[in-house]
Order: C-alpha cells, then sequence, then structure tokens
C-alpha cells in the first residue's frame, strides 16, 4: 500500500530563523541610531540635513510597529509549525493503522464482492488528502455498521473497538487539517504584512543613515555613538 501524499511547509528551516534573526538585528541597529539621535552634539546636525525631532520620534513610531507585526509573524509561524506537527502525528498514526487494517481485509474478503466494493479494498489509496480520508472512512464506517464484517475482521484481530477509535482518529485528523490551514494562512498574511512594514522602515532608516554619515563627516565619535561605522 502506497503512502499518501502529504506535503506541509514546515516554517522553522535554518533560512527562516537567519531571516528572522537579521530583522531583529536591523530593527536593533534602527533603534540605536534613534535613541541616540537626540544627542545635543547629534541633534543640531541631523536638523540642519532634514531630520527634525518630529522625524526621529515619528520614526520610532513606525519601528515600533514593525517589532510588533515581527513578533506577530513569529508567533503565527509558531503555531502553525504546532499545527502542522500535531497533523503530521496523526495523519502517520492513521496511515499505519490504516495500511494493516485494510491489507487484512483483502484477505479476510478475498472471495466477497460485495464486502471489498462496500469498504472500498480495491485500487490504492488516493494520494489527496480528502480522497484518502474519504477512503478511510468509507472502510470504518461501513465495517462497523455491518455485524457480518465486524465478525470476519475480529477473526483477522480487528476489534469494533478499535475500527470506532479510528475512526474517531479520522474525524479528529480533518478537524486538525482545517486548523492547520487557518493557521498557514493567518501566518502567511502575517509575513505580508511584517514585510510591508519592514520595506517601509527599511527605506527610511537607508535615507536616514545615508544624511547622518554626511552630516557627522569628521566626526567620527558620533557616528559610532549612532551605531555607524565612522
Amino acid at each position: 500500500m502506497e503512502t499518501p501524499e502529504n506535503t506541509n511547509e514546515t516554517p522553522a528551516t535554518p533560512k527562516a530563523k537567519n531571516y528572522y534573526q537579521s530583522i531583529d538585528q536591523l530593527i536593533l541597529a534602527i533603534n540605536t541610531a534613534l535613541s541616540n539621535a537626540n544627542h545635543p552634539e547629534i541633534a543640531p546636525l541631523l536638523d540642519k540635513r532634514g531630520y527634525k525631532v518630529t522625524d526621529i520620534e515619528a520614526a520610532k513610531t513606525l519601528v515600533t510597529k514593525l517589532q510588533t507585526l515581527q513578533q506577530k509573524q513569529k508567533k503565527e509561524y509558531g503555531e502553525q509549525y504546532e499545527a502542522t506537527e500535531i497533523f503530521n502525528k496523526h495523519w502517520d498514526e492513521l496511515h499505519q493503522t490504516y495500511a494493516v487494517h485494510i491489507e487484512l481485509a483483502r484477505i479476510a474478503f478475498d472471495n466477497d464482492t460485495h464486502n471489498y466494493a462496500q469498504l472500498g479494498l480495491k485500487g490504492q489509496r488516493k494520494n489527496s488528502f480528502s480522497g484518502y480520508i474519504q477512503q478511510a472512512r468509507q472502510f470504518y464506517s461501513n465495517g462497523i455498521a455491518d455485524k457480518a464484517v465486524l465478525t470476519k475482521l475480529a477473526e483477522k484481530g480487528i476489534s469494533k473497538s478499535e475500527m470506532e477509535s479510528t475512526l474517531a482518529l479520522i474525524d479528529n485528523l480533518e478537524k486538525e487539517k482545517y486548523t492547520q490551514t487557518k493557521e498557514t494562512g493567518e501566518a502567511q498574511q502575517a509575513t505580508k504584512e511584517r514585510d510591508a512594514a519592514l520595506d517601509k522602515v527599511s527605506e527610511w532608516f537607508g535615507a536616514f543613515k545615508r544624511t547622518a554619515q554626511v552630516a557627522l563627516i569628521g566626526k567620527p565619535q558620533l557616528t559610532e555613538i549612532l551605531g555607524f561605522k565612522a
């Protein structure tokens, strides 16, 4: 019996972790520069080049928003990862159980066309989640409802309680799939919002940094106070 296809992206990849870290580092660098921009020797020079106190305060608000969205994005991806982990664990549990049950049932009903059909024993299992679940639900629902089938399966060591618990697992697995899909959508939306804020802050900070470096030419100690290399 072939293993059904189950493709679930895992967000916690090394590349993703590095990306998160680089954003956190950028936020730290920006906060350092903005916090120290009010230095008595630096503020007048920045003001002269177009960056007034009100501009700095407005930028701080943007960074605060970015920080909030960054944490929200991490939270949403953490929830997606958790939902995927739970789903995959129960998916594997179902497949291992169903694979054994269906092979034993094929042996038990090898010459029984009616039950072979009502239990859905013919052919390979579907690759799609919905198709595979439909086949599994057909097997357990119809099997539980037919006393003669239960008697025959019991001879192969498959009890009614085991059939019922596996059907309950199918019900739960469907709910977990819906949860995983929801968490994936929320994580993607959180990333979209975070990235939009990141683009806005990065653009502002790039111009600010270049201007500050020009404004502080010849004053390396002041440049370093902003966290920039002289």
